[in-house]
């Protein structure tokens, strides 16, 4: 059976000789161990994707898998590029290591990616895989997710007991400390301490002698638990549950910590929390404000990653520091809205109430669960140490989360009537009743036109409240169809939020990306670049849904006007993959209408996952007390929209009216005509005569599928391509030979100068340069391997 090919490249084949120099030293694959374990689960997966992610930290074998499937393919005839990776690795190595060679590889592997996949990378890297050959695959391997269509992450790397026993096992007996420490020195701490954890849980004496106080192992629990990513706590913590008190005396480092650990087991169920401190606190003996920082990122890995919440109060127990009790706090909220009301009356039946009454988020949060059970005697024994500013903050809360819209207009009386509110209270208490007027569709219109009113001074908080409460004005105008009202009034609320407070304060944040999907609902492209411009990354993590829906969506609409529509795609992926995280689902239900449409506008048939877990929002929406609605207007959209790509008309045209009906109730104008249109791209408007003109020629735009791709968007002439000259357009933009790009392509070369000739006419271009700057003016270059604009 003939051999694979590696790739290498040859100096003298560009003129780039640091670059092809640099790739050389590149392209090179390290050793693999012999003792890797393999895993036809694992192979299968690899052989049915076209792009394979190894995403996982140091340790778990990325490098190695990637390895054994290089050698597998050398059994064929398969064409095999290796590219080794790191921080300094650039679209440049991979390029000339690419143009350099005889033959496109069938396989690439690029181990360490992280740093080429910065930015925009991913959607280059995919436009990479395009000019490969139809069948070749892509490996690669880092740390950070990517939009891959496998993505094997360290769930799944990760040696099980069966696998850790067998490399145990394979080895000599004298040398398995050695080897483990190796490993861990190697390729990280992950496959050390899965062998200690699995001699643990079989429970051999001989294996188990290596975690004694002076076995050959003990000395490097001081390195694994001091791993930067929490990973080293994760082993150990391993070990505490597999093991028992001894393991756990000798992990810690404590002569006691077996008995206190032993303690912890028999009176707390759940000991996951006290244990990780135990180790923290006792071992790395970290200076206060270090360890008070690394329990907030125990606790935070415990809730996020491990969904273990019950640690949460136990690590309190232990640690009484403010971040603590913070986690505690956001971790009760969370758990009261999700209506998990049982558990956490537990917790607080388990915590010291001195510890609760003495901070103030943690008392009202103490507050909202009794109250919301029913239990007033208890709510108001924590709502006795507030001013009446929280406990009429309380009761609004208590409104709201309980769909309560008799008790948020009580609650209004009561307020106007007081005098002896701050006014950040009040503008927070009002700005809460129009929330809800406004997701319930019951807003009085005069109440919706009077602007609130900037508070006087430069104070951060109370400019914030007004924040909240214009935006929620500016979205109500959105839903409308007014999208030049909207702009109206964010224009200059943003450029003053700017100028005193950052381009990065929540307030600038707020109206950046409501004033951007108000741009966008008009049509104006450039605007609404020039709003996020600087502002995505802190986009990244902002904390009001709502309002970050809409930013991430207009990235994702810009990316689809310029042309990147698989950008696009993966940006409403990752809002999906963020509204799970934060338990949105109003949020989620959006992403996926919106993928679900823009997949279609592409050709492609929405999978049955995406109808599926459309189906079970809108199933789950009636459960949901204020958002509910909002949960079923959007999963109406996708449900829809699938069913009219799938020739079910009726089924779609029932759901298109009852989208609309819904619409209506709660006063979303827009999105009626959305349904409308979609039911009847003819009709529909006459129903909406006070949708501004803009924002519904807009839709129509939208939903034809028209994204204004090759088109000038100051003339609207349109540049028509072919599929092929398409392809050749983005091979010149990397500056390729047309030698290079008749390889990659697979075409003549004559071929190839008669396209670019056609290019050249069509574009009015006098050269290749003059060509690819025409192309980009015209939003025709596709996949950019240069970091793309907004």
């Amino acid at each position: 059976m003939k051999q694979a090919v590696i790739c290498t490249t040859k100096a003298d084949q560009t003129p780039q000789d640091a670059v092809v120099a640099a790739a050389l030293l590149r392209v090179t694959p390290p050793l693999g161990r012999p003792d890797f374990i393999a895993r036809p689960p694992l192979d299968q997966a690899f052989d049915a994707a076209r792009w394979t992610a190894l995403v996982a930290p140091p340790g778990y074998g990325k490098t190695q898998q990637a390895l054994h499937w290089l050698h597998r393919a050398r059994q064929t005839s398969t064409a095999v590029t290796w590219i080794n990776g790191g921080p300094d690795l650039g679209w440049d190595h991979v390029q000339a290591a690419l143009a350099a060679e005889a033959r496109m590889p069938d396989i690439l592997f690029i181990d360490d990616c992280d740093a080429l996949l910065a930015g925009h990378g991913a959607v280059a890297l995919r436009d990479l895989l395009r000019t490969l050959p139809p069948a070749a695959r892509l490996v690669t391997t880092g740390h950070a997710p990517v939009p891959a269509d496998l993505v094997l992450t360290a769930d799944e790397l990760r040696l099980d007991d069966a696998d850790a026993l067998a490399l145990f096992r394979g080895l000599d007996p004298n040398a398995v400390p050695d080897e483990a420490v190796g490993m861990a020195l190697r390729d990280g701490w992950a496959p050390a301490i899965n062998i200690a954890a699995t001699a643990v849980a079989c429970g051999d004496s001989a294996e188990r002698a290596l975690l004694t106080p002076d076995g050959p192992l003990a000395r490097h629990w001081a390195r694994w638990l001091a791993d930067p990513d929490l990973t080293g706590f994760v082993g150990c913590l391993t070990i505490l549950e597999r093991g028992d008190a001894d393991v756990a005396a000798v992990a810690s480092g404590r002569a006691d910590a077996g008995e206190r650990i032993a303690h912890a087991r028999r009176t707390i169920p759940f000991f996951r929390g006290s244990a990780v401190t135990e180790l923290a606190r006792h071992h790395l003996a970290p200076p206060p404000a270090e360890l008070r920082r690394l329990h907030r990122r125990v606790a935070d890995w415990l809730v996020a990653r491990a969904r273990d919440v019950d640690a949460v109060p136990h690590l309190i127990a232990c640690e009484r520091s403010d971040e603590a009790c913070a986690v505690l706090d956001r971790t009760l909220l969370s758990l009261i809205a999700g209506g998990d009301l049982q558990r956490v009356l537990g917790w607080l039946d388990a915590i010291d109430p001195a510890l609760v009454a003495g901070r103030p988020s943690l008392s009202l949060a103490a507050a909202l669960a009794f109250s919301t059970s029913g239990d007033r005697a208890q709510a108001d024994r924590y709502l006795r140490y507030h001013s009446s500013d929280d406990r009429y903050v309380l009761e609004m809360l208590l409104a709201t989360h309980a769909d309560d819209p008799d008790g948020v207009h009580r609650l209004s009386r009561l307020i106007r009537a007081r005098d002896d509110l701050s006014p950040m209270s009040r503008m927070f208490l009002r700005n809460c009743e129009k929330m809800v007027l406004q997701k319930q569709g019951r807003w009085p219109a005069a109440d919706a036109e009077v602007a609130p009113q900037p508070p006087s001074g430069e104070s951060l908080r109370m400019f914030q409240a007004y924040s909240y409460a214009l935006c929620r004005q500016a979205m109500w105008h959105l839903q409308q169809g007014r999208a030049l009202r909207c702009a109206d009034l964010l224009t200059p609320a943003l450029a003053h939020a700017d100028a005193a407070f950052g381009r990065a304060s929540i307030p600038s944040m707020l109206f950046a990306m409501t004033l951007a999907g108000a741009c966008m609902q008009r049509g104006d492209l450039a605007g609404a670049r020039q709003v996020l411009v600087g502002r995505r990354t802190k986009m990244e993590s902002h904390i009001v849904p709502g309002v970050w829906s809409i930013g991430v969506i207009v990235l994702a609409q810009l990316a689809v006007a310029r042309g990147d529509a698989e950008e696009g795609l993966a940006t409403l992926m990752q809002m999906e993959a963020r509204a799970r995280e934060r338990d949105t689902p109003a949020i989620k239900a959006l992403a996926i209408a919106e993928r679900v449409q823009l997949e279609i506008a592409l050709g492609r048939m929405p999978s049955a996952v995406d109808r599926e877990r459309l189906a079970q929002l809108y199933a789950a929406a009636g459960s949901v007390p204020i958002n509910g609605p909002h949960i079923r207007l959007e999963a109406l959209k996708g449900l829809a929209r699938i069913a009219q790509v799938e020739g079910q008309a009726r089924k779609a045209d029932d759901l298109l009216r009852e989208g609309e009906r819904l619409a209506a109730k709660l006063e979303r104008r827009l999105d009626g005509l959305e349904f409308a249109l979609l039911r009847d791209a003819s009709a529909g408007a006459s129903a909406y005569p006070d949708i501004d003109a803009a924002d519904a020629a807009q839709l129509r735009r939208r939903l034809a599928a028209d994204d204004g791709e090759g088109a000038d968007a100051a003339s609207g002439v349109p540049v028509a391509l072919t599929a092929r000259e398409r392809e050749v357009l983005a091979l010149l933009e990397r500056h390729l030979s047309n030698k290079v790009i008749a390889r990659a392509l697979d075409l003549g070369a004559e071929t190839v100068k008669w396209h670019v000739a056609n290019l050249l006419a069509k574009l009015g271009a006098s050269d290749r340069v003059h060509a690819i700057e025409r192309a980009r003016a015209l939003g025709l270059l596709h996949f950019r391997f240069a970091e793309a604009p907004l």
